[in-house]
């Protein structure tokens, strides 16, 4: 019996297929910009560019960035037809069990309800939830099941007032150990690749300072207390519009650390990490009005 087709084979196929009728791929070459198209996390992304790249479909250049390849025709083996993109049970367990959160819910996740629900097996569950337990989601009970982490308007501005004062301070300590070229890959990474083109986000210019600051503490800050408010970011954030926003904030840190500005390059990272409480707040209030929306209705 054939087994059904992955998400790395839905991500690969359809990559595949737009190189070949199209002559590009349906978003940037990155691994962060391929998994936020196709909202997964960055486990398939990598099975399926690593199969683009044995295809000839993509190559790996010197820098380690990802361009077009010279195959032109479509493999056999990315020829799947009328095939939906699986369910990708984690990111919709994650969706809801983050919906909850941010409603200010502690309730407990059963994994009998949830295995009926998310029509998935205890034996595929459990990793699941362990993955959420280390973003900080949930946390397991003994005896009661994994209890969800109600969010708290008091800790996140206890948290933000950490972390600017945090990643200030690894900015600095980093500053000596920053490159240029790898500043400027960021930098365009945060930006369209043409005029006419969104300008997408890539969130990893925060982790190049934090793991070149050689504070072992601050460092262990953002592995630890950082987890669920970073997924909670990432959540809040998917609209064009907070897109742009953010990826213009990350751009101006990032072209004053190039010019040599590292006050403009503070400044801009403190009022970047300021803006994202209001994202949250806003996503918030919308969920809030969704849910009172919907026990009216019921």
């Amino acid at each position: 019996m054939k087994s059904k087709p992955s998400l790395a084979d839905y991500i690969y196929s359809d990559i595949a297929t737009n190189l070949a009728e199209n002559g590009e791929p349906p978003c940037r070459l990155t691994l962060s910009s391929i998994a936020s198209h196709y909202g997964v996390s960055l486990s398939p992304v990598r099975t399926a560019v690593e199969r683009l790249v044995a295809d000839r479909l993509l190559k790996t250049l010197d820098n380690g960035r990802l361009a077009i390849g010279s195959r032109k025709k479509l493999p056999k083996a990315a020829r799947l037809t009328n095939v939906r993109p699986p369910v990708n049970h984690e990111e919709v367990i994650r969706s809801d069990v983050i919906r909850q959160s941010l409603l200010g819910e502690d309730g407990f996740l059963r994994e009998n309800w949830a295995a009926d629900r998310y029509g998935i097996g205890r034996t595929a569950l459990r990793p699941i939830l362990s993955r959420l337990a280390g973003q900080g989601l949930i946390e397991q009970v003994p005896r009661r099941g994994w209890k969800v982490r109600p969010f708290d308007k008091d800790d996140l501005c206890a948290f933000i007032e950490v972390r600017e004062l945090l990643e200030l301070k690894a900015l600095r300590l980093a500053q000596p150990e920053l490159q240029e070229e790898r500043l400027q890959e960021l930098l365009e990474a945060n930006q369209a690749s043409d005029l006419m083109s969104p300008k997408s986000l890539d969130n990893n210019l925060h982790q190049y300072w934090i793991s070149n600051c050689g504070n072992p503490y601050i460092q262990r800050f953002f592995q630890r207390e950082a987890v669920y408010y970073r997924t909670l970011f990432d959540y809040a954030a998917p609209e064009a519009s907070v897109v742009e926003q953010m990826a213009d904030q990350h751009s101006r840190v990032l072209e004053a650390l190039i010019d040599g500005n590292f006050r403009e390059a503070s400044a801009a990272l403190k009022e970047h990490i300021q803006a994202q409480k209001p994202i949250v707040q806003a996503l918030i209030a919308q969920l809030q009005e969704s849910h009172s929306a919907g026990q009216a209705a019921s």
